[in-house]
């Protein structure tokens, strides 16, 4: 006699098909009591989880009005499938209910894995959509539900809800196909999506695009015909615009300039942008603030640029860009990836925060994830063999590609990740040039650098590593990297890319006093022509525009409280100071040097003659608003007193040495 389950133990339910019961582990099904006891079971668990009252059970056993006892009858039932079923199987008040906690139920699964598929989808992941949009038809189509209990109308209700799912699980397959340029899965999908449904206009177009992606242009009319035919027959209708239009496309060969991997049913009557309507009547803007970083920028890029190219040639290193807060450090290394990209190299990237200090190798997780929710699961499952357990404890989302179901790890391993990281970057790059790309490095966490490490040693093969970092960790960050990194600082734009600049926003006028006033920092620089484009004033009755103070006060507060309260302190006195300033102001000369040389790092300062100037009108106000208005009069008058007083000393070290004289003018006696 088989042992009851206990309320809570993993069982796996399968209702596409026969009704089956599974211990997990254990391939055999469990054995279930025959008879009425079998539709019993099978009603409770199409309504798993959920009150089924004693009428309708009844009326489900004995249709169409039941049987006289039915009650006693149902709860001798009951208490055969118990045997089995143990305490899941519970007794409510006016009924019972199957409590399937702790179980795996197929139809579950496969509502899960399509809501997965569209999610995302949704979110441009058309790598991660595929995969569990395929996995989900495998659980749909592989039977009706409930197979052996047709009578039951609770067998009909899920056969209607498994029906709504493949046809969603179908649209996702071909919609994350066609955006993964895989025309012949598209077709596959969308083949059995129109077969199912002959009048389903979105599946057809589907067909008809992959038809003619394959080269099969003559079958994508024919499947317009088929419809065309099938669509007037039936209900006197033609096909509705957009299929049509699709049509149009393919009868002229020109599909490619009229639909779009994101819209495979065809796409509308192409319409002007606002981008194009705003050329017409505006100057001409940057389309993203990425233009604007590159301007200024074309020798750092081109060294970047000639580091990618060499690992063509067997000779690489790493790479490292610094510059301080907003100085277009993370446009270029987004140049360099839409650069690799575009030639078919393999992009890794991911931006390191604060907050993921504490998660090791998080930012590498990332890039794996971003990299693979775009890949076509084929190529993931290439690269991943053999660390398919390390690489879902890292990315859970890998399930979804490369197991049925994440497995159970009882303990984190950082280690086995790193190699499980190391082992995908490397198979991957047997089949084409790969990126990593790592934004703001001096946020990683221990692990992450000393992977980046690990693959910056390999000289075998074709693997570039690219880091961001702000100058105040940039040693830390490139040492990290080894002896062989390539470091590549950024400075701020000089006055004449900023006139550059504006020119190009068709503000010539504003260019002066736009890089007096950001210092050329290039965040702050376009932040600054936008507001001239928009007729702001960029300093309104001393006080410079909303927008731009809090710009700069963001780019002032990267540098922590210490370096604020010196700048801050210093600011009252002026924009220009020298270190003995500092100094005089009762900081050490070790915790002066070190503010200092933060500030510097950070692009908050820089040199000037023999003293130091912040870096721009912006940071000086952005500094002098940290202290309070009530505040700064008192600091400006102690400040004075301490100028006095080193004024007074400076005074009697330049005097003559007192003589015998001066003395005796000094006697009261005399």
């Amino acid at each position: 006699m088989p042992t009851a389950v206990d309320q809570g133990q993993a069982l796996r339910l399968q209702l596409i098909g026969p009704l089956t019961l599974y211990r997990e582990g254990v391939a055999d099904p469990i054995p279930i009591p025959k008879g009425r006891a079998t539709t019993l079971l099978a009603l409770l668990a199409a309504n798993h989880d959920q009150l089924v009252g004693l009428d309708e059970i009844v009326y489900a056993l004995w249709p169409p009005s039941g049987t006289p006892n039915g009650q006693q009858i149902v709860a001798s039932l009951v208490s055969r499938l118990r045997r089995v079923l143990g305490r899941s199987l519970e007794r409510l008040d006016d009924g019972y209910r199957l409590t399937t906690r702790g179980w795996q139920v197929d139809l579950d699964d496969a509502t899960r894995l399509v809501a997965t598929a569209e999610r995302h989808l949704a979110e441009t992941e058309p790598g991660f959509g595929y995969a569990a949009a395929s996995r989900a038809l495998q659980i749909l189509e592989s039977g009706r539900p409930l197979e052996d209990q047709r009578s039951l109308t609770a067998a009909d209700d899920l056969a209607t809800t498994t029906d709504v799912l493949i046809r969603r699980a179908r649209r996702a397959g071909w919609t994350s196909a066609m955006a993964l340029g895989d025309a012949e899965a598209a077709r596959r999908v969308s083949t059995a999506a129109a077969a199912a449904g002959p009048l389903d206009e979105d599946a057809v177009r589907a067909l008809m695009q992959s038809q003619y992606e394959l080269g099969e242009r003559n079958a994508a009319l024919r499947t317009y015909s088929a419809l065309q035919r099938r669509l007037r027959d039936e209900l006197g209708a033609d096909p509705d615009p957009l299929t049509q239009r699709l049509h149009v496309l393919i009868l002229r060969g020109d599909l490619s300039h009229g639909a779009s991997r994101d819209d495979p049913a065809g796409a509308m009557p192409q319409q002007k942008s606002s981008e194009q309507v705003r050329s017409v009547t505006c100057p001409r803007l940057p389309r993203s603030p990425v233009e604007a970083h590159i301007v200024g920028r074309g020798d750092v890029l081109e060294q970047m640029l000639d580091t990618w190219h060499a690992i063509a040639r067997g000779s690489s290193c790493p790479l490292a860009v610094i510059g301080g807060p907003d100085s277009g450090k993370s446009e270029m290394l987004r140049a360099l990836a839409a650069h690799v990209d575009s030639s078919g190299g393999a992009v890794l990237m991911a931006r390191c925060t604060t907050y993921e200090r504490g998660m090791p190798l998080q930012p590498l997780a990332d890039a794996l994830r971003r990299y693979c929710a775009t890949e076509h699961h084929d190529v993931i499952r290439d690269a991943a063999r053999g660390s398919e357990t390390a690489l879902i404890e890292l990315v859970p989302a890998f399930a979804e590609i490369l197991a049925p179901s994440p497995p159970t790890l009882s303990v984190i391993n950082p280690r086995r990740q790193l190699e499980a990281f190391h082992s995908f970057v490397m198979n991957l790059s047997s089949r084409r040039p790969v990126l990593i790309a790592i934004d703001d490095a001096h946020l990683a966490d221990d692990e992450t650098i000393a992977a980046l490490h690990r693959l910056s040693a390999v000289d075998t093969r074709p693997v570039l590593v690219a880091v961001t970092s702000q100058d105040a960790r940039a040693e830390a960050v490139s040492d990290a990297m080894g002896p062989a990194s390539r470091r590549l600082r950024l400075r701020p734009l000089t006055a004449e890319h900023v006139e550059e600049l504006a020119r190009w926003w068709g503000v010539p006028h504003a260019a002066e006093e736009v890089h007096a006033l950001t210092g050329g920092v290039p965040g702050l620089v376009s932040e600054a022509l936008r507001a001239v484009v928009d007729g702001a004033e960029l300093v309104h009755r001393g006080r410079p525009l909303p927008a731009l103070s809090d710009a700069a006060a963001s780019h002032l507060h990267a540098a922590g409280d210490s370096v604020i309260r010196l700048l801050a302190l210093v600011a009252v006195a002026g924009r220009r100071f020298r270190l003995e300033d500092v100094l005089g102001m009762g900081y050490s000369l070790t915790e002066a040097a070190d503010a200092t040389q933060r500030a510097l790092g950070l692009g908050l300062l820089v040199g000037d003659g023999d003293g130091l100037a912040f870096a721009s009108d912006l940071v000086h106000a952005a500094a002098l608003r940290t202290i309070p208005e009530p505040i700064r009069g008192n600091v400006e008058r102690c400040l004075s007193s301490i100028d006095d007083r080193r004024a007074l000393h400076t005074s009697r070290e330049q005097r003559p040495p007192t003589t015998s004289d001066d003395l005796a003018d000094l006697d009261p006696a005399s």
